[in-house]
């Protein structure tokens, strides 16, 4: 920019400068007037062409800022046609002040280098709905489904983080395959060659695991997400990720403030609510160094706000 506005002046002086010699033998007056009249022309066409080009610079400016951490969440606000809606649940209905999932799910994760923040989110709710439904122990290694089994098949493409993906994609992949154990397909935050697919054993092992549904809430909709934690249902969640998000911690333990530079998007597991907060419990996936052992809050405010995507899984 600061070089097209250099030419734009120069052009300007060698214009006068020729316009002088051209006028000299016309009477003094005519000459200014004639000066006067060329270079206010093309001041004017200088700083149209300068508001043109400047809004564009600005845009660049506001380029997203580079993650702090992994993240890997393609697409907020999927549009696809047929995307079935989770029921609505009309009336009065007096829930719980605060509902905690937590201590039913599994030990916090860590997705390490890659964007597969969208299988872990999905693999926690799977978990959990098959540790309720057979009574399994908690942090039990077989027990936890496997982000590799799903990443390797929907990641978007083969650069050193494997591209991110889509919820939609996932949810269909856990109806339709189902998922096999993380002992069973171990998961490598580093593993940048995606060449390991399911085997045909793996496979056989994740048919038994098929999720029966997968819907979607109102987005930004927080009342939704606490009636299905109520029920003992955890919720899904995107968000678009800001400083405050990244900064969690046990002094900062929740993302209540949109400030600063959107860092791109991001899937987590909602794990329960807390209206004194006013605030919603989720599960990350950047190991338990992070937030409060893994853990974080987001409040009603901020999901509003960020008209946060919403999705549960049925077992």
């Amino acid at each position: 920019m600061k070089l097209i506005l250099s030419q734009d002046v120069s052009i300007i002086i060698y214009i006068i400068v020729l316009q002088f010699y051209k006028c000299k033998k016309i009477k003094e007056k005519v000459y200014f007037m004639k000066i006067k009249t060329i270079t206010t022309k093309l001041l004017m066409c200088t700083f149209t062409i300068s508001s043109i080009l400047l809004p564009t610079t600005a845009f660049s400016a506001q380029a997203k800022t580079k993650a702090l951490h992994p993240l890997g969440l393609r697409t907020l606000h999927e549009n696809i046609k047929g995307m079935k809606k989770a029921p609505k649940i009309f009336g009065a209905t007096k829930l719980a002040r605060s509902v905690d999932l937590s201590s039913r799910f599994p030990s916090v994760k860590d997705q390490g280098s890659l964007g597969s923040c969208v299988t872990f989110a999905t693999t926690y709710a799977k978990t959990y709905e098959e540790n309720q439904n057979r009574n399994w122990g908690v942090n039990v290694p077989s027990h936890f489904f496997s982000p590799s089994y799903i990443y390797s098949q929907i990641h978007s493409d083969n650069s050193a983080d494997g591209g991110g993906s889509q919820f939609s994609d996932a949810f269909n992949l856990i109806e339709e395959q189902g998922d096999t154990s993380i002992t069973d397909m171990p998961y490598d935050g580093s593993d940048y060659g995606w060449e390991t697919q399911p085997t045909a054993v793996q496979r056989e092992h994740a048919a038994q695991y098929k999720a029966t549904d997968w819907q979607q809430l109102d987005s930004g909709n927080y009342s939704e997400i606490k009636q299905e934690l109520a029920k003992g249902t955890p919720v899904v969640i995107g968000i678009d990720v800001y400083p405050d998000f990244d900064n969690i911690s046990p002094s900062n333990p929740v993302f209540d403030v949109i400030s600063g530079d959107d860092r791109g998007g991001h899937a987590l597991c909602v794990v329960g609510y807390d209206d004194s907060k006013q605030a919603v419990k989720i599960i990350n996936s950047w190991g338990t160094n992070w937030g409060i052992n893994g853990y974080g809050w987001i409040s009603y405010k901020v999901l509003q706000q960020e008209n946060s995507d919403a999705y549960v899984l049925q077992d």
